[in-house]
């Protein structure tokens, strides 16, 4: 299992106690960007988590979606928004 640190913005926030927090993620080794966003829906049991609908950011860089990741990486997910 890989352990990075994640912190979420916007929507994301309600689904977790402390939303200002780091909260941790447990992987598969070798996953992405992708995977850590299913993981949080498993871990957290929240809906609001959707890889379809979020960007992580890395490093204040959008990360792709196979950024693989590394024990201690720091990711930020925030809500897609769209409007009309």
């Amino acid at each position: 299992m890989t352990l990075v640190q994640v912190r979420v913005h916007g929507l994301f926030a309600a689904a977790v106690d402390e939303p200002s927090d780091w909260i941790d993620g447990s992987l598969p080794s070798s996953d992405t960007a992708a995977g850590l966003i299913e993981a949080l829906c498993q871990q957290q049991g929240s809906p609001l988590f959707d890889r379809h609908s979020c960007m992580a950011v890395m490093g204040g860089t959008i990360a792709p979606p196979y950024r693989s990741l590394v024990e201690g990486d720091g990711v930020d997910h925030y809500q897609l928004f769209s409007g009309g």
